[in-house]
């Protein structure tokens, strides 16, 4: 939390380096949430968006005081809320066809792999008794004794041009993987 002091009867603010980086990274997340929505590609990182802003100003380094400004401006959220935001706003645009936006993240983890990436993951992780990973997920959706939540999740395996996270540790008790083993696959994944 930011202290505030009065210095020469005038009230002087003083905020830590992590202060500094979570407004800077809340600024990051808000810019990139805006581009997303414009059909623009988010910034990469930090270092991209101070690199875009000091450009755009004509300035040689970001100062200081503009870290503490984005800390102030977006003390309301937090870095993992604006994440989803951005997280859903790539979703929604991917929804609508535009092209070649990355994979959200959110807590370091992709929010869904496209069916390539996953599948050959899978087909190239063994199993004990399937084979494969990939043989063991379509053996698990099989053996589902429900003939509709069969169906579903045998075409979402097979069907589906994403796999999306949530979905996946919905299913990840199917193959007794943890919820740690699931999200590590789709971090894996997601470098295919």
């Amino acid at each position: 939390m930011p202290k505030t002091e009065i210095i020469n009867g005038l009230p002087v603010t003083t905020y830590t380096a992590e202060e500094r980086a979570d407004g800077l990274t809340k600024a990051r997340l808000v810019g990139s949430i805006e581009n997303v929505r414009a059909k623009q590609p988010p910034f990469a990182d930090d270092a991209a968006y101070v690199a875009f802003v000091c450009e755009k100003a004509g300035l040689d380094a970001l100062p200081q005081r503009a870290a503490e400004s984005y800390y102030e401006q977006h003390a309301g959220k937090t870095v993992a809320q604006l994440e989803q935001e951005l997280a859903e706003a790539i979703a929604a645009a991917q929804d609508a066809g535009v092209p070649d936006l990355p994979t959200p993240i959110v807590d370091g983890v992709p929010t869904r792999v496209s069916k390539r990436q996953a599948k050959t993951l899978m087909e190239l992780t063994p199993h004990s008794t399937h084979g494969n990973l990939w043989n063991a997920a379509l053996a698990a959706a099989g053996a589902i004794a429900d003939p509709a939540a069969r169906i579903v999740t045998t075409n979402y395996l097979v069907e589906s041009q994403w796999y999306e996270r949530d979905r996946v540790q919905a299913m990840r008790s199917m193959l007794g993987m943890s919820a740690e083993q699931a999200d590590q696959l789709l971090i894996a994944a997601a470098k295919l």
